[in-house]
């Protein structure tokens, strides 16, 4: 903000505060629950949140915000919103659980379909990008003043997720920067996760066509799940500035503009002290470059001495300081600190695979044999138990000491350490640190606290009274054809936590729902390489919406597919396959229990 220092949104609580330019807060306001998406209009500032289908108008008033409600734009999207930008006289946004780019421009609103699972939107006064990290691609749209071209002029695809993007134009050229996993399929081969390190990837986009500019190996330079860029042309070279979640350094990355992929002309790439959790940068007046980390919570200036700009203590309790050390192990390095770039080794977080703890819509080889699978979303797992499809680790704890093991296959040191010992310095400055014990019986228990306390997002229709008539009848259909397998109970492998028919509506269209939908056991429904010898465990269906691809294979892209494919023969069901006479579901059968479906 010009002359009044920053503005900055927080998810929790809903808020919009001002900062001062040496980080103190000057105003803050109520915003949209959970809110995530801010950007500049005209004299406006925009707020949306995912479960708020209104945008919140503010304005400066001398150095304080204030709400100028007449200004709030209604109905601007279908469900929610999860990310902003403004151009040409445009509003766009992005709705990431309807699947749409959303627009405002004057008189005139629409939206647009755009890939799975969109979480970003970032504009260039000629063209709107939008990133799907679970669809691995950006799509691209001519922009305009009545809103986007209705078709995609181009999309920038890739074999793991893309995190996020950044923008910049030159004489008609568009060169597009974005963060992401490395381009090649993920290898188990050799007992650890390969070919999944951190990439930096560079376009030029045209009309129906995209060339390859660089593909830089950010993760080797210890910049791992980058979620942040800052991008702009100087001279001859586009100059990309990165920064991590999963570590404490970034980069400055600068491509010459007449590269491309192969030539003998290499990006160069210059490294800085950063911090993790980074999720926006931005530049102040005298190039000093700040960031906003989720994981240390605050606004901090990167470079040779990282620090906070709003210096606040932190008081933390035994249990405060625990989750935090599990989130470090989740989403950051510190539960693989030895892993290298060398050939297929990577250097990865749980987020490489998990995005913001849910999926990566990825069908990976298993390492075994020919068979596959798609990732598991790491929500609500304590009461989901036994885990993995193929259900062998029986309790979360079997599972987490099983992912240590894991994390350090490869990496020339043994899972069981102490966390004092590792390459992380960043970990041992926060205030939490001594707070809590960080040998490796408490890393293991950190985590399981972390993933413990981590439910699912609510369900669609959280807050309602009661279902309508199809959802209704979804429900009937599911309860007569489905729930054998996906039982309605509150533990998986708990029978005695069944819940009887007439208290589904209540549970289903709570906040928390929590029925896992979901047993323990095994079946053979025809969905093949079947991943143990007995079948599939029946997977959990909470928020089976939000989930893509589906199937342990990946063969179904919808739930519409998922009902298209049921087949039930001699009183056994088949998700694909059975005899020619085999029943299946008539069309409103098909719309009702889709429609149930995407209430869970």
């Amino acid at each position: 903000m010009p002359g009044a220092g920053w503005a900055v949104v927080y998810e929790t609580p809903g808020a919009l505060a001002l900062l001062d330019t040496s980080g103190a807060t000057t105003s803050a306001l109520d915003a949209p629950p959970g809110a995530k998406a801010l950007a500049a209009f005209a004299d406006l500032l925009l707020v949306g949140g995912p479960t708020s289908p209104d945008l919140w108008a503010y304005r400066l008033q001398g150095s304080a915000l204030v709400r100028a409600p007449e200004r709030d734009v209604h109905a601007f999207a279908a469900r929610g919103v999860r990310s902003l930008a403004t151009t040409n006289r445009c509003i766009y946004g992005v709705d990431q659980r309807s699947d749409e780019l959303r627009f405002h421009c004057g008189d005139r609103a629409g939206a647009v379909p755009v890939p799975r699972g969109p979480t970003q939107v970032v504009a260039t006064p000629d063209h709107v990008l939008v990133t799907s990290p679970v669809s691995h691609v950006v799509t691209v749209f001519d922009a305009t003043e009545r809103g986007p071209v209705t078709s995609p002029i181009a999309t920038i695809p890739n074999d793991g997720p893309l995190f996020v993007t950044s923008a910049a134009e030159r004489g008609g050229d568009l060169f597009v920067a974005s963060g992401g996993v490395e381009n090649h399929p993920l290898d188990r081969r050799g007992g650890s996760f390969g070919y999944v390190d951190s990439f930096l990837y560079v376009h030029l986009v045209g009309k129906g066509h995209v060339d390859t500019v660089a593909a830089i190996n950010v993760g080797e330079h210890g910049v791992v799940t980058p979620r942040a860029l800052l991008t702009h042309i100087d001279g001859d070279a586009l100059v990309v500035t990165a920064a991590a979640y999963g570590s404490d350094r970034g980069a400055v990355i600068t491509v010459p503009l007449s590269q491309r992929a192969g030539s003998s002309t290499e990006p160069r790439v210059t490294t800085f002290a950063a911090a993790p959790g980074i999720v926006a940068l931005a530049r102040t007046a005298d190039g000093t470059l700040l960031g906003a980390s989720r994981i240390l919570d605050g606004i901090i200036a990167l470079g040779d001495e990282p620090h906070r700009l709003e210096s606040t203590p932190l008081e933390v309790d035994a249990e405060d300081a625990e989750l935090r050390l599990g989130e470090a192990m989740f989403f950051t390095t510190a539960m693989a600190p030895w892993q290298s770039s060398e050939g297929p080794l990577s250097r990865f977080t749980c987020e490489t695979c998990h995005f913001e703890g849910g999926i990566d819509g990825r069908i990976h080889a298993t390492g075994r044999a020919d068979i596959v699978a798609t990732t598991k979303p790491l929500f609500g797992l304590l009461n989901n138990g036994p885990h993995f499809t193929r259900a062998l680790d029986e309790d979360m704890a079997t599972m987490i000491f099983a992912e240590f093991r894991v994390a350090a296959k490869n990496s020339g040191h043994d899972a069981w350490f102490d966390l004092g010992e590792a390459p992380i310095e960043w970990i041992r400055r926060e205030p939490w640190y001594g707070a809590t014990a960080h040998d490796a019986p408490a890393l293991r228990h950190a985590l399981f606290s972390y993933l413990a306390s981590s439910p699912h997002p609510p369900p669609e229709g959280a807050g309602r009274d009661h279902f309508d008539v199809s959802e209704q009848r979804g429900a009937e259909v599911f309860e007569d054809r489905c729930a054998s397998c996906h039982a309605a109970r509150l533990i998986a492998s708990d029978p005695q936590s069944e819940v009887a028919f007439d208290d589904w509506e209540g549970l289903v269209l709570s906040t928390a729902g929590p029925i896992v939908w979901a047993r323990d056991g095994y079946e053979k429904t025809g969905v093949v390489p079947y991943v143990h010898t007995d079948g599939a465990r029946p997977s959990s269906l909470r928020r089976i919406s939000r989930k893509t691809p589906l199937f342990t294979n990946g063969t179904a892209r919808s739930l519409e597919e998922v009902v298209e494919g049921a087949r039930f023969d001699a009183g056994t069901f088949f998700h694909a396959g059975g005899s020619a006479r085999a029943e299946r579901l008539d069309a409103q059968q098909a719309r009702d229990l889709v429609a149930f479906l995407k209430l869970l």
